[in-house]
């Protein structure tokens, strides 16, 4: 008897016993049936997920003046992330004065692109006495090409003449040879080929 005093002295004072339970599933709600009177409570009891950061970067922008490294800002706290490289690529221009290899550079980094063409400033056609042949100069590097007649084209460059000789040169055996001669018949053979490997020759020791 005097535990049931005891008890319902508790409740009234809002000291109920029992354990708290969600009224549904898709609920934070929380109900708990006090075991002695009956008494029911409800509190909200949300589970909440961790913590994360979200940030609300803007576009891509360059990270400094003279590079091409680019980021992206957060609008809201300033961080950081690497949003990669963006060159700005102009003309082209010759590697070097006696080179007709070109490249692009990058007006912000200068940079050079890893693509590379072949511009050459070709002059006027004019006759060779010593190969017999009309032939044309670059005034960039120097490379002649000639105009043989044939097809409506020109014929082997005095560049294609050289690549052909070394190629000869480096040959070690009769098949690498006869390989290598096949390779550029079109250019051995050619009409000037004659007088150039007499020059060629005499630019090797004996």
């Amino acid at each position: 008897m005097f535990k049931n005093l005891l008890d319902k002295g508790k409740c009234s004072l809002g000291f109920h016993e029992g354990e708290w339970n969600y009224e549904q599933a898709d609920s934070c709600v929380q109900l708990r049936v006090c075991q002695r009177c009956q008494n029911e409570s409800r509190r909200t009891e949300h589970q909440w997920g961790e913590w994360r950061v979200e940030h609300s970067w803007a576009e891509a922008s360059y990270k400094y003046a003279g590079s091409c490294e680019q980021v992206h800002i957060c609008d809201r706290c300033g961080e950081e992330k690497p949003a990669g490289t963006e060159h700005q690529w102009e003309g082209w221009q010759y590697l070097s004065a006696d080179d007709c290899t070109q490249v692009q550079v990058c007006g912000r980094c200068g940079e050079h692109s890893q693509q590379k063409r072949i511009g050459h400033d070709w002059g006027a056609w004019q006759h060779s006495t010593f190969y017999d042949a009309p032939l044309c100069v670059c005034r960039h590097c120097g490379e002649m090409v000639f105009d043989l007649g044939q097809n409506g084209g020109s014929g082997p460059s005095l560049q294609e003449m050289d690549q052909a000789v070394e190629s000869l040169l480096a040959a070690d055996s009769i098949e690498s040879l006869y390989y290598r001669v096949n390779q550029h018949q079109g250019t051995l053979f050619s009409p000037v080929q004659e007088k150039y490997f007499q020059f060629a020759s005499d630019q090797y020791p004996q």
